[in-house]
């Protein structure tokens, strides 16, 4: 089978999976494992390239999540045949590792990968289930809040957030996160791993009398380990729950 995994949790998936030799196109924004840096680059996130595409006559294209709706259109218009997946909880995102695993003829393996996250999550939350729980603002973007699946990994990792699991990422203002005064504040903007300088978020107007940012309780996580709805999504809560929680 030759398959092109248009999204970096995909790829991740299907690498995950066993699928290296069978993947023949990633974006550039596939990363993870290094060994997705060597396949022929498709494009980016949405400015996909199609002609590259075709050219590598897949017979499965992998897209995800709302933002490449229009990218599986595309893809569908030009004759591929096209996976789309778009998990917005926990729950979806395993659900996602199974549909990927039919596809590629990998059912066993994903249900494997699924019951090594459940336990991995389950481990964790066996941990955090009788510490206090902390108030914890996650921004996926300036004045953003991280949404979807993320409400599910503060769950695991003691914490309580302003989203509901399953909610889509939403705007906030300074005085909505003033009004929650979160015990701590976690950045995670999409696409820059954990270069996101301290200061844009406890010099931000609104912010430096935040219960969060008078204790230095601002943390950058790498947005890897939140935003991919992929195998290292419980990665994700292990790194909230150390920040937070120190375990």
């Amino acid at each position: 089978m030759r398959i092109v995994s248009l999204a970096p949790s995909c790829t991740e998936i299907l690498f995950t999976l066993g699928l290296r030799s069978e993947i023949v196109g990633v974006t550039k924004y596939c990363d993870y494992p290094l060994a997705a840096e060597l396949i022929p680059k498709m494009g980016g996130w949405m400015d996909i390239d199609f002609s590259r595409v075709l050219a590598q006559k897949p017979d499965l294209v992998f897209t995800s999540t709302i933002v490449q709706q229009n990218v599986a259109e595309r893809a569908r218009e030009l004759g591929l045949e096209v996976l789309h997946t778009d998990p917005r909880s926990l729950p979806e995102i395993l659900e996602s590792i199974l549909q990927t695993g039919n596809a590629v003829g990998r059912t066993h393996r994903a249900e494997e990968l699924v019951r090594e996250i459940c336990d991995d999550a389950d481990n964790l939350r066996k941990k955090t289930e009788h510490l206090p729980k902390k108030k914890l603002y996650v921004e996926e973007w300036p004045l953003t809040v991280s949404g979807n699946w993320v409400p599910d990994l503060l769950e695991i990792a003691g914490a309580t957030g302003i989203g509901k699991s399953g909610q889509l990422s939403f705007r906030v203002t300074p005085q909505d996160v003033a009004a929650f005064d979160p015990d701590a504040i976690v950045v995670s903007w999409c696409g820059f791993g954990t270069r996101v300088p301290l200061q844009k978020i406890t010099e931000r107007t609104g912010f430096r009398n935040l219960r969060a940012v008078k204790n230095r309780q601002v943390f950058v996580l790498d947005d890897t380990l939140l935003n991919r709805p992929g195998p290292r999504i419980i990665a994700g809560a292990h790194a909230l729950a150390r920040s937070i929680h120190g375990i």
